[in-house]
């Protein structure tokens, strides 16, 4: 009795917290249910430990916490060590990475429950994770629409959670689960718990969504994950009836146009960038990414003023890959690095300590180090290799979402500051939950 009710707290708990975490200025909410999420889960796993842990004695799951275990041992050197501010790191490690790693095992224990006796569990626990991200992408979409037939224009740059960025971030990650399900379908495999058509229509939603969202990197996104889809689509179904897989080839890349018209043309900064690389490459000439109240934004050779973002993006990639010459082993493990090796390098420029490059990969480089990068890639490469592995070989669906949610997650660091507090968290909870669930396809291939 009491198991049955846990089993239904900890879906209202996933289904809640996905939900809530991409909204801005919900961080007590957000900890709150995480808190009553741990509990609740620990008192379901404990009682099922002894069938429970050896589901997670596999391959995939140790190799991806063994790199988890070596970058928090390189933090914490760091911060024994190396950092000029060793108490920056140790701040960091309390307030961001352990919270981090607790999602993880959040997510491991709860991916496990996929792989209990009562299998039952987990599809309910899988079908709350995709009601928290339908959740939001619903409601901006309907958002977008009732302003549509108010005002008589069509929103653009419009997000119902605050930030354009998370609402992409969102969009795309419900888009891995429907694109890897479909895909999964034709070597008939099921994974989301109903029919296709359901998944069509959700993937419209979100095609619609991305387009009202606007934003440059959720297009690409989208872009990315389309023609991986059309690969993969391709390569199954070469295997099934040969050439005929080629007729969703064309249809797939005439959607992929007409996206990327729709942005191009709703988006002005495109028709700048291409201007605009080569000054913000010049971050010694021109000083704009330092400090905007200081120095002007630059010219570019037609005339106009430099687009910020276009314009400041690149420059803080530079500034950054500098700043790792500079300090190969690290600044020490924090969100805020890059802004304190900024000011300490360029003290007259009084830069904000706070700043980060608004690209995940070059803050935490800067951070981290050399070490720390190789570490978390090799955590990245372990979930795309296993799961590409449990989705080529066996077919798991699973397999081929935690595929193209790494990827996307990863791509997305490049551009977005994706690695830090919530998309961070969320990211590795979800990863966490999709990896137990290849397990027993990679049980299967070394046994």
């Amino acid at each position: 009795m009491i198991a049955r009710y846990t089993d239904k707290l900890i879906m209202l708990m996933v289904a809640a917290l996905i939900f809530v975490w991409p909204i801005e200025h919900t961080i007590a909410l957000r900890y709150a249910l995480g808190g009553l999420l741990l509990i609740s889960t620990v008192c379901w796993f404990w009682p099922k430990r002894h069938d429970l842990v050896p589901k997670l004695q596999v391959r995939p799951v140790s190799l991806a916490c063994l790199f988890l275990g070596a970058l928090t041992l390189w933090f914490m050197a760091q911060g024994l060590w190396i950092a000029p501010e060793a108490h920056w790191v140790w701040q960091e490690l309390k307030g961001q990475w352990i919270k981090d790693l607790l999602f993880w095992c959040l997510g491991l224990a709860l991916g496990a429950g996929c792989l209990s006796k009562n299998a039952a569990v987990g599809r309910q626990w899988l079908f709350a994770l995709l009601a928290g991200l339908s959740g939001i992408v619903l409601w901006n979409v309907f958002a977008c629409l009732g302003l549509w037939l108010t005002t008589g224009h069509m929103p653009l740059m419009h997000s119902v959670t605050g930030a354009r960025a998370t609402d992409s971030y969102v969009n795309n990650m419900m888009l891995a689960f429907l694109v890897g399900d479909l895909l999964a379908r034709d070597r008939q495999k099921q994974f989301l718990p109903w029919r296709r058509a359901v998944s069509l229509i959700l993937i419209v939603f979100c095609v619609v969504n991305t387009a009202f969202i606007g934003a440059r990197n959720g297009w690409i996104g989208l872009g990315m994950l389309a023609f991986s889809g059309v690969v993969v689509h391709y390569i199954n179904g070469w295997q099934k009836v040969g050439k005929k897989a080629l007729i969703f080839l064309p249809v797939l890349l005439g959607l992929l146009v007409a996206g990327a018209w729709t942005s191009w043309k709703t988006d002005t900064r495109w028709n700048s960038l291409k201007e605009t690389l080569p000054v913000a490459w010049d971050i010694d000439t021109h000083k704009a990414w330092l400090n905007t109240d200081k120095y002007p934004y630059p010219i570019l050779p037609n005339g106009q003023q430099a687009d910020a973002s276009n314009y400041e993006r690149p420059a803080w990639i530079h500034a950054g890959l500098r700043l790792v010459a500079d300090r190969p082993l690290g600044a020490g493990f924090s969100r805020h690095a890059f802004g304190h090796e900024v000011a300490r390098l360029y003290p007259e420029s009084e830069p904000s300590p706070g700043m980060h490059s608004h690209s995940g990969m070059i803050d935490f480089a800067v951070g981290a180090g050399i070490p720390g990068v190789v570490l978390w890639l090799g955590f990245v490469l372990t979930l795309i290799g296993f799961g590409g592995v449990a989705y080529f070989r066996y077919g798991a669906a699973a397999g081929l979402v935690l595929v193209f949610l790494t990827s996307g997650f990863f791509g997305r660091s490049l551009l977005d500051s994706a690695m830090r507090d919530h998309m961070l968290e969320e990211f590795l909870f979800v990863s966490a939950f999709l990896l137990p669930t290849i397990s027993r396809y990679w049980q299967k291939r070394t046994s």
